[in-house]
């Protein structure tokens, strides 16, 4: 009898938590544009409750399992406007809204200004790698006479003949033409496109203290040409 006893409140407990379970519903719906166009992957939930999920491909949702009662349903998606609707949900029922539209909004940028200062600063620091060739060590690897010499030593950079009669040149960066590589002593632009063809080998090595080379694009920085 002891045991009869006992086993009728803990029956009662079992039946009565699986009854709260099942108090629960679903809410089906569909998120588009204004034309028409499905949205996927908008936010969809029951506002202040932890309930909620992402639209399919197809702009679908569904979201099951939810509390019975009186919520606001909410939808947002970037570039778009959120939307919030009461819904009613009741026990073992689930609702179907259908279409809901989301109404585009306009991110206005303000005029957005890029600039670049230079200034002296450890290779380490750099924010982009550069590559720095010191008199010292052109002395020790070789006997470079002019600028192209002593930069044909930076991998990845070559010396490209122009005109075999004239024996002009320019100098070429991972490939490229010369047109696209900028030279600077001392921080300033001093060849263009057409004055780098005739005046490389006008610069000799004994008056260069180190070389920098930037293989990047740095034309914030150092011009169209860089």
């Amino acid at each position: 009898m002891y045991f009869l006893r006992t086993a009728g409140p803990l029956l009662y407990v079992l039946l009565n938590s699986l009854a709260t379970f099942g108090q629960t519903a679903a809410l089906r719906g569909e998120v588009r544009s204004p034309e028409g166009r499905p949205l996927a992957y908008a936010s969809v939930g029951l506002v202040g409750t932890a309930y909620g999920g992402t639209t399919d491909e197809e702009g679908a949702f569904l979201l099951s399992g939810l509390p019975t009662g009186s919520h606001r349903l909410r939808i947002s998606m970037l570039g778009y406007l959120a939307h919030e609707q009461p819904v009613e949900l009741h026990e073992g029922a689930e609702v179907s809204l259908g279409p809901i539209e989301l109404e585009p909004t306009q991110w206005a940028l303000q005029e957005v200004v890029v600039t670049g200062t230079m200034k002296e600063t450890f290779v380490r620091d750099s924010p982009v790698k550069v590559e720095v060739i010191t008199s010292r060590f052109l002395e020790r690897n070789s006997s470079p006479t002019s600028l192209v010499e002593s930069i044909s030593l930076v991998n990845g950079v070559q010396e490209v003949v122009s005109c075999g009669v004239c024996f002009t040149n320019s100098i070429s960066i991972n490939g490229l033409p010369g047109a696209y590589t900028a030279i600077l002593v001392d921080g300033a632009p001093m060849f263009g496109n057409l004055a780098s063809v005739y005046g490389l080998n006008g610069i000799p090595a004994s008056l260069i203290e180190r070389l920098e080379v930037i293989k990047g694009p740095s034309s914030t920085l150092y011009g169209s040409e860089a």
